[in-house]
């Protein structure tokens, strides 16, 4: 498993472990960071018990402080995160109980001031984004989301890092790409400049990952950046744990340094960054690169490598075609091995592999062998042809390099099986 999934993995057991220890049945100190938690856990379709305590707390929260409105002089954190929860419920269908329009639009009303909810900016945009369905029954809606543009365009949006991921997703579903792309400039001309403080990273990370079509010049910057984000980042958790033992001796009055806004964002993102790593068998890759640089078949190698670059810059099609050059390469090379005679290929004609097959199939690779290769040979060249403009899917083209790595692999030990015992 490679150092991402582990570090997915464990941020992942942390925000659940620390969903079961809460006890749902108090008034949570922290309600608006418990919503965030449950947005992006079911943006993500994680199932545990964690999440169904959770879900179950959330119905009865937005039924509490909506419905029943027993609201505590702590209003503007307990409206906002039911006004979230129940967005990431509707959203997933996982919402039990009927909301009270009428109550929660007079709750609002009463809480806005010159656009904004509370004056405050985050529980401002997540409002707009959980109500874009009732824009119509909100007559502040326009003014505040003019305020949220007027902040982007005049980059005081950076001021609090998380209002970057949240007026993205706010921007990205009311489809306003002018001020989305404006946004997303924004960041990357912050990465560029490398001005960003620690904390505030994975924020900046989330954006330009989330929207990296929107800057895929700049593809392999924003990549090296998230990366290295992500693998900083854990010292975010680390630092989480120490706080607690600290808490535990000092006392509850202690407060965490690291939000579950972070937290939570942080699990977001490497979850979608995962998505675009390969994880290949550490003894096939091994295995391979080891044998083609005895062989001297260099060439073959460095098209794997740059399969395994175009991947992660998602250029799916290169991928797609330095697979099926370099699986070329393996089984001609193969073939003049066995047959001690070259075999002449044309540049940018159709290849004819019948020579390749009768080879293997002389040197008694099984009729069904010999077929999966071809098959692969063949899914490889229907993926590879650019000219066909076939949108490829990430999983396919995963799909299409362990595949590819474990016919090649076949064939090198088939190969030095045959040239070992003459």
């Amino acid at each position: 498993m490679n150092r991402l999934m582990e570090i997915e993995n464990k941020i992942k057991k942390y925000i659940e472990d620390e969903l079961l220890q809460i006890n749902f049945e108090e008034r949570p100190r922290d309600p608006f960071g418990l919503s965030i938690y449950l947005f992006f856990l079911l943006k993500n379709k994680v199932a545990s018990p964690a999440l169904d305590n959770i879900v179950d707390w959330m119905n009865a929260w937005i039924d509490l402080i909506i419905n029943k409105e027993k609201i505590s002089r702590f209003i503007d954190r307990e409206l906002a995160s039911a006004i979230f929860g129940y967005y990431a419920l509707k959203t997933n269908k996982m919402l039990r109980i009927s909301l009270d329009e009428s109550k929660l639009i007079r709750l609002l009303s009463s809480n806005i001031n010159n656009g904004l909810y509370f004056d405050n900016f985050t529980y401002t945009i997540l409002i707009l984004l959980s109500l874009i369905d009732k824009r119509s029954y909100m007559p502040s809606f326009d003014k505040s989301l003019k305020l949220i543009k007027d902040a982007i365009e005049d980059r005081t949006i950076i001021n609090d890092a998380k209002n970057l991921v949240f007026s993205s997703m706010l921007l990205e579903k009311l489809k306003e790409e002018s001020s989305l792309n404006n946004l997303v400039e924004v960041c990357y001309r912050k990465i560029s400049e490398s001005d960003i403080r620690f904390d505030d990273r994975i924020y900046y990370a989330w954006v330009v990952w989330h929207y990296r079509k929107m800057i895929e010049q700049h593809f392999p910057l924003v990549r090296d950046f998230v990366e290295n984000t992500l693998k900083n980042a854990l010292a975010l958790l680390e630092q989480e744990e120490t706080d607690k033992l600290v808490k535990e001796m000092y006392g509850s009055e202690v407060k965490v340094r690291v939000s579950r806004i972070a937290l939570a964002t942080f699990f977001d993102l490497i979850v979608e960054f995962n998505e675009s790593q390969i994880e290949i068998s550490p003894f096939s890759y091994a295995y391979i690169k080891q044998r083609l640089f005895v062989l001297n078949w260099i060439d073959a190698w460095k098209e794997f490598e740059r399969c395994l670059n175009a991947f992660k810059e998602e250029r799916l099609s290169d991928c797609c075609n330095n697979l099926r050059m370099g699986l070329l390469m393996v089984w001609k090379n193969v073939y003049e091995d066995l047959e001690k005679s070259p075999i002449y290929i044309s540049p940018g004609k159709t290849v004819d592999i019948a020579p390749l097959k009768t080879c293997l199939k002389a040197h008694n690779l099984p009729d069904d062998s010999v077929s999966l290769i071809e098959r692969t040979w063949a899914y490889l060249s229907e993926r590879a042809h650019v000219e066909k403009k076939k949108i490829l899917s990430n999983y396919e083209v995963r799909f299409c390099i362990q595949l590819t790595f474990s016919v090649v692999e076949f064939l090198l030990r088939f190969h030095e099986q045959k040239t070992r015992n003459g």
